[in-house]
């Protein structure tokens, strides 16, 4: 009887033994799971960082209006680029139907657009939204166009565009807490102007 009581004191003590182990081994495990969830960026790609400013301008919607194909894949292309989340629309009305329905942090227009004129999207989207921004973009400089972009807040920039010059002005326009920016009407081109009459609203 009593080796029988040693043997079972003795088999008890290692299952003791055995318990702590894994229950040791088990904790081990779990914090070197937890330190490991605690490192790993959540929803962003483990090679950008958080103050990528791709990351950061993932919060704003551009509306990209261009009639010339190559001209607004090659737009889109560079916004996306940069993060922004970009929408390129090739006609006056698709863009009008967007910015009804959409939110628009920012409008860049090609003036020109066949039959209608840019700067009356730039009239929509503030009646739309009061915080858009815009951007016209004019294949040559003209005076009477350039005051009336400066007029209703829009940048006016003459084609061609160079990108790197391109994604200052949308940083730019952007930047200001609600779009509410003193800066609007700032002129990204040498021409002034004496204000034409003012557009109606397509």
């Amino acid at each position: 009887m009593c080796c029988s009581t040693d043997r079972s004191e003795g088999g008890s003590v290692a299952s003791r033994v055995v318990r702590r182990q894994f229950h040791r081994n088990r904790s081990a495990c779990l914090r070197k799971q937890l330190n490991g969830l605690r490192a790993r960026p959540t929803n962003i790609e483990s090679d950008v960082s958080l103050s990528d400013p791709r990351v950061m301008n993932r919060t704003f919607a551009i509306l990209a209006v261009e009639t010339d194909p190559a001209a607004l894949a090659a737009l889109v292309d560079l916004l996306r680029t940069a993060g922004y989340q970009t929408t390129g629309v090739p006609t006056f009305e698709a863009a009008r139907q967007f910015l009804t329905s959409s939110r628009c942090d920012l409008l860049i227009t090609a003036i020109r657009l066949v039959a209608f004129n840019g700067l009356h999207l730039v009239v929509r989207s503030r009646v739309c939204s009061p915080t858009t921004a815009s951007i016209v973009l004019s294949t040559f400089a003209d005076a009477m166009d350039e005051s009336e972009a400066r007029r209703l807040g829009a940048a006016y920039m003459v084609k061609p565009v160079d990108p790197a010059t391109l994604l200052e002005v949308v940083k730019t326009m952007l930047a200001s807490p609600e779009r509410k920016r003193p800066h609007w009407g700032q002129r990204f081109s040498t021409r002034p102007a004496n204000p034409p009459p003012p557009l109606e609203v397509v």
